[in-house]
């Protein structure tokens, strides 16, 4: 390789149309002459990669180039010339330039950073629908459903959301959920994202550096004596999100498999056991069915009661489907034996063709486990999705492969279609 060869640093010589360092110039690109004046004896050829930190403006030549505002893949070309020795015969070559043409992207071209608003979900539904064509981690949205999330009445969108937009075009995101019924553990989720046309701007860099100060900020308002723990979920897939994570300090903790069902005649069997009978969901048993979802996780530490607020944000909302929900219920003691409550998105329905009956919740009270409650509620439910012309069924569970719960879905008919991960960090 040359940097063993020849070892000192290499002088950059550019000619910049206009200062990189201007936000305003919209610089895109620019020649570097790369100057070489020592000799390489017996190389005949140099290798196309330059290993040497090289002037102000680029860290690294050949492969992957990072400039102060930029950053490009790309060959490194170099000029040579023979070395003839005295008696005419060729005793090696040297390098007299190279040049290298890379991208220079300012972070900052008129760019407006601001908090969301309400007023903003049809500029999210973009942004959301973008991201998801390119890296299918959350599906299709409406402007309904994305301002029904910014609407949440647990979230203060001035302190807790950042969005960056190029004019009427968002480009990216950062919003933060406290927990505000947190024990022991405060879980706080940092999420956001960038438009697939900019990335590798530095757009991602500064979100992240938002989320994380603001679930700092957040938790020293409501949770100051609970030990704090930012998590972001994002798809294990998406490389650039995995090295954004991974440079802000944050480790892969859990993983969870997005799984499918095709219903049909993979609708397993399931009959009601005696004493039991399944009901429909009604406004009058919806506290039951946020008191069974809160009760099945009181035991694992991070997962925090849902408040009426939050469950009416998170649950039943405008995707909710009550006639697909329902409940199991004890004749004898009038007791919930468990729950099952699905949403479905009209978006995902338009942009697929195929509607989707998702099982939000999934619930069953220890007592009942034993009694086949959950596969009952699953049979039951996938058996209603057929007849209501649904396309199929879907659900997210713990990936860890010796889980109850995933052999469950497993037995049910439910094949995993991908992986997302929780990446964490504790403060």
């Amino acid at each position: 390789m040359i940097d063993t060869m020849y070892q000192q640093p290499l002088a950059v010589v550019a000619d910049m149309p206009s200062s990189p360092r201007n936000p305003a110039s919209p610089l895109r690109s620019a020649s570097v002459t790369v100057a070489a004046d020592r000799w390489l004896p017996g190389c005949r050829s140099v290798p196309g990669r330059l290993a040497h930190p090289v002037g102000r403006f680029i860290r690294k030549l050949g492969g992957r180039t990072k400039g102060l505002f930029g950053e490009h893949d790309g060959p490194f070309h170099h000029r040579l010339r023979r070395l003839p020795g005295h008696d005419g015969t060729e005793i090696g070559f040297v390098a007299l330039a190279a040049s290298y043409t890379f991208s220079i992207v300012p972070v900052e071209q008129n760019f407006l950073w601001r908090p969301m608003a309400v007023s903003d979900g049809a500029a999210m539904a973009d942004l959301l629908n973008a991201i998801d064509a390119e890296d299918h981690v959350w599906g299709q949205y409406t402007e309904q459903d994305a301002a029904e999330e910014l609407d949440s009445p647990v979230d203060d969108l001035p302190t807790s959301t950042l969005a960056v937009f190029d004019g009427a075009t968002m480009l990216g995101f950062s919003a933060v959920h406290y927990k505000p019924t947190a024990e022991i553990i405060h879980r706080v989720q940092a999420t956001g994202a960038v438009r697939p046309t900019h990335r590798r701007r530095g757009l991602g860099t500064k979100l992240m550096q938002h989320g994380r100060a603001t679930a700092e900020a957040l938790h020293a308002m409501h949770h100051p004596t609970l030990q704090l723990l930012v998590e972001s979920i994002y798809g294990e897939h998406v490389s650039g999100a995995v090295a954004l994570y991974r440079a802000a300090g944050m480790t892969a903790t859990e993983w969870a498999r997005h799984m499918r069902h095709p219903l049909g005649t993979a609708i397993p069997e399931a009959p009601i056991p005696e004493g039991l009978r399944v009901e429909g969901y009604t406004a009058e048993t919806d506290e039951e069915f946020r008191a069974v979802r809160n009760e099945t996780v009181q035991d694992e530490v991070g997962r925090s009661q849902l408040s009426l607020e939050e469950w009416k944000v998170w649950a039943v909302n405008a995707n909710f489907r009550p006639e697909l929900s329902f409940l199991l219920r004890d004749i004898e003691t009038g007791t919930a034996a468990g729950v099952l409550l699905v949403v479905s998105w009209e978006a995902e329905t338009a942009a697929t063709g195929i509607r989707d009956a998702y099982f939000r919740v999934i619930a069953t009270r220890p007592a009942y486990e034993k009694r086949g409650a959950a596969e009952v509620l699953i049979s039951h439910t996938l058996t209603e999705a057929q007849d209501q012309g649904y396309g199929r069924a879907s659900l997210r569970v713990d990936a860890d492969s010796s889980s109850k719960e995933l052999r469950v879905y497993e037995n049910a008919g439910f094949v995993t279609q991908d992986t997302q991960v929780h990446y964490c960090l504790e403060l």
